[in-house]
């Protein structure tokens, strides 16, 4: 498996400004990443998919803010099929993880535990919301990925939406992303999380952050559908964009007295409602296309085979690291299953340690590739990565 996958999208849609007609659920664009292990488990050589799409719905102007809000919504999928086409009860947890990457300085995040921010399936309580409006078409997306896998699932798009339940088991915010994590007291074959999230990102400023979903289980302890890259550029303040600029962006222009009416159909969050509904401002400004690309990268594996210098292998040692520590949070927030989960974090912990024990030998000292010494330090992170 390759580690880069050289993959950019640029995102610009063209909508009339006039009257722009919008799908609650419907994004402007969405992208995501999938990925697939097998392992052989009792029932023999059994698949464990993991797929998710971000849905981009656009971006709010925020004059209290000077800001623009990005939004998103994520949906993943994860699915455990035996050789047969059955289910395997091999999930454990799910992750989605959100983490800045550029200019951390001119962005920060939002969400809400709310049910119209947040949801899991298979959940046996929790309220729920009208969720088919809400991620069904991202939900549609996410799968018809999965099934390219080859790997069955348990819901379709609406389904999907009926079964999810405002539910998150441990939750992270902090000025440099978010963490979403899920877990179930008796391992599933199928479940789904949504997730909408907000970014802000201040007036004409370009930031950057990365998206993650995984699903994990005891043998094959991860499946990392792969990260997402986004870069999103924000127009200047309505106030001070020039007329090119704002057509670029297709920025609506909404009276106030449209505007209870158009923050339905566009859904816009809460906390813009409440902002705009409490001032004194005469329009509220929608960019229905800023300026948005999406890069990917594979998840990291065990082949070592491409790595030729010290630089390619810090990188690989710091993405095993981070995988490492990614199994020891998701087993980390499981409590049913205490005795094979220690021995998974356990597992984990002993390799990071060893990985950084191998770091500070390479930094240490300079190693070209005709080096012994090189080759020594790869055999070795080789064998660390596959214990």
């Amino acid at each position: 498996m390759k580690k880069i996958i050289s993959l950019v999208l640029v995102i610009t849609l063209i909508f009339s400004l006039s009257s722009p007609v919008f799908a609650v659920d419907q994004p402007i664009t969405s992208t995501g990443n999938s990925d697939s292990v097998q392992y052989r488990f009792a029932e023999g050589l059994c698949t464990i998919a993991a797929s998710y799409k971000i849905g981009y719905m656009g971006a709010a102007w925020s004059s209290q803010r000077n800001c623009w809000e990005f939004n998103f919504r994520v949906v993943g999928t994860g699915s455990a099929r035996t050789p047969s086409g059955g289910r395997k009860y091999a999930i454990r947890c799910a992750l989605i993880d959100i983490n800045s990457t550029y200019n951390s300085s001119n962005m920060s995040y939002w969400t809400s535990n709310a049910a119209k921010y947040i949801g899991s399936a298979p959940e046996t309580n929790g309220s729920t919301a009208d969720y088919a409006n809400l991620m069904s078409a991202i939900a549609g997306m996410a799968i018809t990925v999965l099934n390219n896998l080859g790997v069955s699932y348990a819901w379709s798009a609406i389904t999907l939406a009926d079964a999810i339940r405002n539910v998150v088991d441990s939750t992270s915010n902090n000025n440099t992303g978010l963490t979403r994590d899920w877990e179930w007291s008796s391992d599933v074959s199928d479940v789904g999380q949504y997730f909408w999230f907000l970014v802000d990102v201040n007036a004409g400023k370009q930031v950057k952050f990365s998206t993650d979903y995984c699903i994990l289980g005891p043998g094959y302890e991860i499946v990392d559908a792969g990260t997402s890259i986004y870069t999103c550029t924000a127009p200047a303040a309505p106030s001070s964009a020039s007329a090119s600029e704002l057509a670029a962006n297709n920025v609506e222009k909404i009276a106030r007295a449209d505007f209870l009416e158009k923050a339905e159909e566009l859904e816009l969050s809460d906390k813009i409602i409440k902002e705009f509904t409490e001032s004194d401002e005469a329009y509220f400004y929608y960019a229905h296309s800023p300026q948005v690309t999406v890069s990917h990268e594979a998840p990291v594996d065990s082949d070592t085979t491409d790595i030729r210098t010290t630089t390619e292998l810090l990188t690989d040692i710091e993405k095993h690291i981070f995988r490492s520590e990614r199994i020891i949070r998701g087993f980390s927030i499981n409590d049913a299953n205490y005795d094979e989960n220690k021995g998974i974090i356990e597992k984990h912990m002993k390799r990071i340690d060893e990985l950084n024990e191998l770091r500070a030998k390479i930094n240490s000292a300079s190693h070209s590739r005709t080096d012994y010494a090189f080759d020594d330090l790869l055999q070795r992170y080789t064998e660390v990565i596959q214990e």
